[in-house]
């Protein structure tokens, strides 16, 4: 892998202009994935800024805000999904008082007819 030669025309760089072009895309991509896991955390769509946050650590393995705030978006999906599970516990348990209450009744109906006969 050549970098540089002296020729005399002067000295040529070779392929460090495209790996110097490589290394800017990637940092490119970088930001990208941190700003949209960023505006992702915003509008509370936690599974989308995970996914950005990790695709931004996959390209920077030392981003400490990107593992920071992929932390964030990981305990605030955990307590959205906590928060709709005890609605929906209490939800039925009200359904089941609900259907106890009514079995007692159409069992009190079945037994005043059957007395009744």
């Amino acid at each position: 892998m050549e970098v540089s030669t002296v020729t005399p025309q002067g000295v040529s760089l070779g392929n460090a202009n495209s790996f110097a072009n490589e290394a800017a895309a990637a940092q490119s991509r970088l930001i990208s994935y941190y700003i949209q896991g960023n505006e992702e955390m915003k509008l509370q769509d936690y599974y989308g800024a995970i996914s950005s946050y990790n695709k931004a650590i996959q390209l920077y393995p030392n981003h400490s805000k990107a593992y920071y705030n992929n932390l964030r978006a990981d305990f605030n999906e955990l307590r959205k999904t906590s928060s709709i599970l005890g609605k929906l516990t209490w939800r039925w348990t009200k359904m089941q008082i609900l259907l106890l209450f009514m079995s007692g009744i159409f069992y009190l109906i079945h037994h005043l007819i059957e007395k009744a006969n």
